[in-house]
This record gives C-alpha cells, sequence and structure tokens, in this order.
C-alpha cells in the first residue's frame, strides 16, 4: 500500500486504470448484461478504495437506517448513527442539526461555477422536483450541489483522515506491501494471521481480537480461504472447514449507473481541458495554489428522484458531468457535451463471490448478477426516460444539442435494455458514505 500527494481531480482514473493502486477485478460473464465481464475496482492501497474512488459524500437515505432498525437492529436506526456522521465529518460550511465541524473527515461543496451545474439543478425544478440545499443534511430528495470528500484541492481518504494522524502512537503498526494469506485459529477462535511480506511469511497473533475489514469482494474471499465458508466449496480447493457458514460470500449486492448524453452548443464543456497545454496550465494552478480544475471531483450537482409514484423514498440517484465522456475516461466524445450519470439505488439482483482456488493472490469468482430481476430494469428504463426529461427543459435551451447517448432511436423497453450493458459505469466508484 502506498499514499501519494495528488490533486482531487487527476488521480480518479489514474488510480482506476492500473493494479498498482487498485486490485482490478472483473465479474465472471453477467447473464443479463450480454455476458459482459464488469469491471470491479477496488482500492489496494491505505485508506481502501476511499483513496481511488470519485470522492462524491453521499449519506445514505433515513429510512435505509430506520429499515435496518426494523429488522432486529435497532441501534441503526438514522437517529443513532447521526451523532457519528456529525462526528466524522469537518463539513465546511460549519456545524448544525445534521451536520459536524470537528471531525477527522473534511467534506466540501462542489463550487459549481461552470454553469451547466446550475442549469442541471433549474432544470430538474422545472421539470417538476424539489432541489436541496444540502443532500446530506434535513432533505436528501431534490436536485442540488453535489459533496465530496476533499480539503484544499485533494483527496481526503480515510488514510488522511483517521491513519495518518495516529501514526506516531505507540500499539499501532502499519505494515504496506503485505498480503494476508489466511486467519489462524485455536479450535473454532481466531487467535491471528498468517502474512508474507518481501516473501518471508510468518505469524502475527492478536491480544484480544482479529478484525476482518477488505470490503464486500476481499473479506469473504479471506474468510473461505481461512475455512469459514461453504463446507462443500471448500471441501473442492482442499480447505479445512472451520465453520460451514453458507451465507460467506452470498448475497453481493451492488447499483449500475448508465449516462445520458447530450451535445454541448457552447464550448463551456471540461472538453476543453483534455487539450495538452490547458491540462499544463491545470496543473501548474493546482500545484502552485490546490485551486482550478485540479481541485475538484467535477461531480458538483446531483439529485435524488423517486421513478414513480407512491414510492415511500427516492430510489435514483444522478451525478451530472459538464463532458461527455465514459466513466473510465479512455473515450472522450470529439467535441463539447455533457452528460447525467443516473441508476436506481436498491438493486434487488442479488450475486456472490466464490473462490477459484485457496491461494490468496488468485482473484476470486465475482457475480453480480446485475439487472437480474424484473424490478432493476423497470427502475432503469424510467432513469432514462425521467432523465430525457430533465434534459428537455429550458434550463438547458442555451447548451442543448442532440442527444448523444443513447441516442434518439433508443425508445422502447428493448431498446434501453440493450443499452445499459453498452453504457454501465459503477456507481461505487465515485462515492464515499453510502450506506
Amino acid at each position: 500500500s502506498t499514499q501519494s500527494r495528488s490533486s482531487a481531480a487527476s488521480d480518479v482514473y489514474k488510480r482506476q486504470a492500473d493494479d498498482k493502486y487498485n486490485w482490478y477485478y472483473e465479474s465472471a460473464p453477467e447473464p443479463h448484461m450480454d455476458n459482459r465481464s464488469m469491471y470491479c475496482p477496488r482500492g489496494r492501497v491505505l485508506g481502501g478504495s476511499s483513496s481511488i474512488n470519485g470522492m462524491c459524500y453521499v449519506r445514505g437515505h433515513a429510512l435505509d437506517y430506520d429499515r435496518w432498525a426494523g429488522n432486529q437492529l435497532p441501534s441503526w436506526s438514522y437517529a443513532n448513527c447521526l451523532p457519528y456522521f456529525k462526528k466524522s465529518e469537518t463539513w465546511e460550511h460549519g456545524v448544525n442539526e445534521y451536520r459536524g465541524d470537528s471531525g477527522p473527515l473534511h467534506v466540501t461543496d462542489g463550487p459549481c461555477k461552470n454553469p451547466l451545474y446550475e442549469a442541471f439543478i433549474e432544470a430538474g425544478a422545472q421539470a417538476g422536483y424539489p432541489t436541496t440545499t444540502d443532500m446530506n443534511g434535513h432533505q436528501q430528495e431534490g436536485f442540488g450541489h453535489m459533496q465530496m470528500t476533499t480539503h484544499k484541492g485533494q483527496r481526503w481518504s480515510t488514510a488522511k483522515a483517521y491513519l495518518k494522524p495516529i501514526l506516531a502512537r505507540e500499539n499501532l503498526s502499519v505494515m504496506v506491501n503485505t498480503m494476508t494469506n489466511r486467519i489462524l485459529f485455536d479450535d473454532n477462535r481466531a487467535i491471528g494471521i498468517e502474512v508474507t511480506q518481501a516473501d518471508h511469511t510468518h505469524a502475527v497473533y492478536a491480544k484480544r481480537e482479529v478484525i476482518c475489514c477488505g470490503g464486500a469482494i476481499n473479506s469473504p474471499q479471506l474468510l473461505m480461504i481461512s475455512g469459514i465458508g461453504d463446507a462443500e466449496q471448500l471441501k473442492a480447493h482442499d480447505i479445512p472447514v472451520v465453520a460451514d457458514l453458507k451465507g460467506v460470500g452470498e448475497n453481493l449486492q451492488d447499483h449500475l449507473e448508465i449516462y445520458v448524453q447530450m451535445a454541448c452548443t457552447q464550448p463551456i464543456t471540461l472538453y476543453s481541458a483534455t487539450k495538452p497545454l490547458n491540462k499544463l496550465r491545470i496543473g501548474i494552478q493546482w500545484l502552485l495554489f490546490q485551486t482550478g480544475l485540479g481541485a475538484t471531483n467535477h461531480f458538483e450537482a446531483g439529485g435524488f428522484i423517486r421513478s414513480d409514484k407512491g414510492i415511500e423514498q427516492p430510489d435514483l440517484q444522478y451525478h451530472f458531468l459538464p463532458m461527455a465522456v465514459t466513466y473510465d475516461g479512455k473515450s472522450a466524445v470529439e467535441g463539447h457535451g455533457y452528460q447525467a450519470h443516473v441508476g436506481p439505488m436498491r438493486a434487488t439482483s442479488r450475486g456472490y463471490v466464490k473462490l477459484k482456488s485457496s491461494s490468496p493472490l488468485d482473484h476470486p469468482e465475482i457475480q453480480f448478477n446485475y439487472m437480474g430481476t424484473e424490478q432493476d430494469r423497470k427502475e432503469m428504463r424510467a432513469a432514462v426516460r425521467l432523465t430525457r426529461e430533465v434534459m428537455a427543459q429550458d434550463a438547458f435551451k442555451p447548451f442543448r444539442g442532440e442527444e448523444l447517448a443513447p441516442g434518439k432511436e433508443t425508445q422502447s423497453d428493448a431498446d434501453i435494455d440493450a443499452f445499459v450493458p453498452v453504457s454501465y459505469t459503477h456507481l461505487r466508484a465515485h462515492e464515499t458514505g453510502r450506506n
């Protein structure tokens, strides 16, 4: 694991483009996505995925936590979680009933200086949706400025927020470039871990407890390699069974977003920033002052809406970008454009993580089953159609060119269903803080 000083904007794509900072997982062929293997970035660096994501700061909706509380987890209600949200953050606008001003995680609002951001927010209002002054405060629903985990133009990962300030503690040892091979057990009690560092394998023993916090992919992989999981699967890889728990690696949940992409009739988008001389100017401005286009993630406006009548809470989320580009940054449209990333927030499809071998060096088999339910497909179709309505509002009239994606020929349910595998991006790549 490593940490480096870099601008907020520059390292989003860089850190997702290779396996130095990124586990660079891919799913098994997804049966409902034209059998495509889906890219699954996960942080391979101090701070985990908060060190490679798009830095959007988004809390879950209050009803999400209250739903957990109603499912035998009373201490996970929004009212019980809110004090910890406040304690964790320093929001640039200061403390109030919902926000904190003295926590380790810095949170800033997008400045929204590009007129396209305000056009998006105003278009949402013109389409009949509310606006919100704080998506992480008293009202998440509606269109407004998005917030990001940055401070003075730099990414503010959990490593910078929580780890860096306490590195000198005597009771803390940080081991980098180290692979955890397995958890060690005495009977069925975890007593330590086996690690490999610089080609040397040794055991590290715990005085009190072993905490496994490798995320939705690495944690179940480590548990299964260590003998905790479905006994039949473990025996197939000659792994001694410590605990036969068939749920380990099951019930994998993730949600996609796609983008609705428009040409822009005015030369005001980030397309100009892709030119070599402009890149140099942006880089120099950031190096000298930590300001400008290098000091933002560019997802400065967004929104939360409901896909249909009668839905209890918002189920679609927006991130707006003043540029027409694929999310990995490898394929920008030749010319000025803008796009709204949109997708369902609570996918009903379920997948799994399984072992391919007993080696921690081998990536596990990952299957998300994206778009595997009719409910997910229904919500994605609504996402496209409702976004088109927003884009058609008068607020965009001074800027609106032709629809680049999905394209005006994509109209029927079947057309939109076919477009999803082509346009997918991972919402998880954008965010930190969502439940």
